[in-house]
Order: structure tokens, then sequence, then C-alpha cells
């Protein structure tokens, strides 16, 4: 009896055996005919059609970007020396002035007359002076010979010396109403820019009056704040760039000269001052600016035009043509300028970047190049 069990029970295991292995081999000829179908279909597809470059290398500056507004390098409050009544006025409210431009000339009668009379005082003084030398001398020559006494010979010496005295005092006195008669003409004190105009002509003006508000563009400011966490990314003299809206297609080139030794407890920043030169006034103070500062630079850097990055689920990515088909690469990227991107990992150098066409691919999708991209030069 437990013989019969026993040959039952092989019998079932063998028949168990057949049936798994033949399941098996029948699930393998199918998963085998479906690669093939997705390789034949793969095969059949139409080709899409694609443009293409290949990578150039080139310096890319590594950057902090920052906002920052253009200030004046100095403002200034421009009044009279002396008062008087307003003669001609030269500029007005917008006008560029140089340094030491005529700005205003005010009524310089009285000041012309004061001088006049100072040097015809001073003419009279010296016609006295040179007629007392002469008796001076005549005088000596008397007192040498005993002819006159010695207290006439020291009241000619009084004289002379008095007259000389006077010489003193008048030329300060000319000196002062020639001054004066230069302060009716009022000079910019800087190059800059008239920004109020308070005064008219006609109009009499005092001491300390405010006839002008005027800036000074050339330097100019642009002030800026970073993250503390960048301080140590800044030093004096470091180059800085900047665009602005007026001019959209240009950077302009200035250098730090301040770094706040304090950070903003409120925002946790620190504020940057750096110097533009603005020879040709195109800055502007109030200017609203993009600044950037160079942290770093890659003298060999992988770049691609932005339109070839592609990006999907927060990852960036390329395809590149290998072998006919479309192979996807997850990519880092770094700096992005001027339509350009650079590919910090992820992509060789001479490898085929697909730039149109790219976003309907998929791994493998067989492709056809429409152009034939040179291999720049090493």
């Amino acid at each position: 009896m437990k013989q019969e069990v026993f040959k039952q029970l092989i019998l079932i295991t063998t028949i168990v055996s057949v049936l798994f292995s033949s399941y098996s081999c029948d699930n393998e000829e199918d998963a085998q005919a479906n690669r093939d179908n997705v390789e034949n279909a793969t095969e059949s597809a139409p080709a899409v059609l694609v443009e293409t470059v290949r990578p150039i290398i080139q310096r890319v500056e590594h950057r902090i970007r920052a906002m920052g507004s253009f200030l004046p390098d100095d403002e200034v409050t421009i009044s009279p020396e002396i008062a008087g009544k307003v003669k001609k006025i030269f500029v007005d409210e917008g006008y560029v002035i140089k340094k030491g431009q005529l700005l205003i000339q005010l009524d310089d009668k009285r000041q012309r007359l004061a001088v006049a009379e100072d040097e015809a005082k001073i003419r009279e003084n010296e016609a006295d002076l040179a007629y007392l030398e002469t008796t001076r001398k005549r005088r000596e020559e008397l007192w040498k010979k005993k002819v006159i006494s010695e207290e006439d010979y020291d009241e000619i010496l009084s004289r002379v010396s008095m007259t000389k005295a006077r010489t003193d005092s008048l030329m300060s006195a000319l000196g002062s109403a020639r001054e004066d008669m230069e302060d009716t003409r009022i000079f910019s004190p800087l190059d800059g820019i008239i920004t109020e105009k308070m005064i008219s002509e006609g109009e009499y003006i005092h001491v300390g009056e405010t006839m002008f508000n005027a800036v000074k563009i050339n330097p100019l400011k642009l002030r800026f704040t970073l993250p503390e966490t960048h301080t140590a990314l800044v030093g004096k003299g470091q180059p800085v760039k900047a665009r602005v809206k007026a001019y959209p297609d240009r950077e302009f080139s200035g250098k730090v000269y301040f770094i706040n030794p304090q950070v903003d407890p409120t925002t946790r920043t620190i504020e940057i001052k750096a110097y533009f030169d603005n020879c040709h006034g195109e800055l502007k103070p109030g200017f609203f600016a993009d600044v950037f500062l160079v942290k770093s630079a890659n003298e060999k850097a992988l770049v691609i035009p932005g339109e070839g990055v592609i990006q999907r689920e927060g990852k960036h990515l390329i395809y590149v043509v290998h072998d006919g088909v479309a192979r996807r690469r997850i990519v880092r990227i770094g700096e992005m300028k001027e339509g350009k991107v650079e590919i910090v990992s992820g992509l060789n150098p001479g490898e085929l970047v697909v730039t149109s066409g790219n976003r309907g691919l998929e791994e493998g999708t067989p492709v056809k190049v429409l152009n034939a991209p040179i291999l720049p030069e090493s």
C-alpha cells in the first residue's frame, strides 16, 4: 500500500514539473516576441527630424546676482558768496554742467566801481610815495652836510613809512574788491546735472540763498546688497557688472569701493557700493540695475544653446544623437547668459545635442539630423 502511494506522489510531481516547464517556455517566448515587436516598431517608426549642435568650449564666469540702484556721487546746493541782482542765467534744470562752467552772472556795476576807485587810490599813493622818496634822498644829503636838523630828516622818513603802510592797506582793499567782482560770476563746483533751479533773471538774491541743486554723475555710485553668506566672496576693488533697462544689450563695468562692516539685523544682508565711470552720462541717478559679481570662472566650460535644455519634473534634460537614435541625458547646468547654457555635467565634448525637434523625443526615438555640425576646434 505504501509503495502505491509513493508511486502516485512521483507521478504527480512529474506532471507538475512538465506543466511548469511548458508555462515558463511559453512566457519566455511571449516576452521575446514583445521585445521583437518593440524593436520592429521602433525600426519601422519614421525618424524624427532634428537639428543639432556640438557644444562649444569657452570661458564662463560664475556670478552672484543682486539688485541695486545708481546714486549720484555727490549732491550740492549752489549759493552766492555775495548779494546782488541776477543779471544772466546760463543754465536750466536738466542741463549737464562741467566743473568751472559759468552758471550765473550777477549785476557787477557796484563791484566794478569799487575796483576802479581802489586802483585810483593806489596810483595816487604810488605817486605820493615816489615824491616822498625823492624828498627823502634830498633831505638825507642835506642832513649829512648838517644843513637841516635831524628832526627834519626824521619827519620825512616817517611820512615815507606811513605812505608805504597805506599802500599795503590799499592793495588789500583792492584785492577784496576784485574778489567781490569775481563772486558776481558763479561757476559750477562739479561735473553733474542741474536738478532744480530756484531763481529768475532780475531777482535779487542774498548770501547763502539757494540758486541751484545739482548732482555729480561722474563717477556714479551703485548701491546693492548681498546675503551675509556671500561676505567672503566680495572685496574692495573687485569688478562689478551692471545692466539697466535703458541699455538692455550692454553691460557696464565698475569696482567695489565700500563694504559695510555691519550686517543689517533685519534682512541679514551687507551693503556694498561700487564706482562706475560715467564720462558719457549714459547712466542716470535712480536707474535700477541688475548687478553681477564674478565669484569664479570655468576656463573650459561646455556651452550649448538654451533651447537644447528641457526641464521635466525638476530635472534638466538634453537629448544627444548616437547611432541614429536619441539618447536622454540628465544634466547639471551652470550659468545662463545671452541664450546659452553652461553644462556642468552629463555631456561630453563633441557630442551632438538636439536643439530643434527635441520636445517630443523619448529615449531611443529614431532621429534624422538635418544639419551637420562641424567639430569645434580645440
